[in-house]
């Protein structure tokens, strides 16, 4: 709140930009109740914006991540069913 105060910037602060990190929530409610001592207004959390382009790497991450585990179930299971496939049509192929 000091620093907010020196730069002639508390009065202006209307929220907060960041990422969806659990210490930007608490950082909010702490500022929100220095604003209530300092006779200012901030309304903590229902002020905050979350960064969208944060937001968006999240939705990659786990689309990615579900596609990295669909990879390996595939290799898994796919692996050695094309290895018996091939060794009936080896055996076909002699007979």
């Amino acid at each position: 709140m000091k620093v907010l105060k020196a730069f002639n910037i508390a009065e202006r602060t209307l929220g907060h930009t960041g990422d969806n990190a659990s210490n930007n929530d608490s950082m909010l409610n702490e500022l929100e109740a220095l604003y209530t001592e300092y006779e200012g207004s901030l309304a903590g959390r229902d002020t905050q914006i979350r960064c969208f382009g944060h937001i968006l790497n999240l939705t990659y991450q786990v689309i990615f991540s579900i596609d990295s585990n669909i990879r390996h179930f595939t290799e898994y299971f796919v692996g050695p069913l094309s290895s018996i496939r091939a060794s009936h049509q080896q055996e076909d192929s002699l007979a």
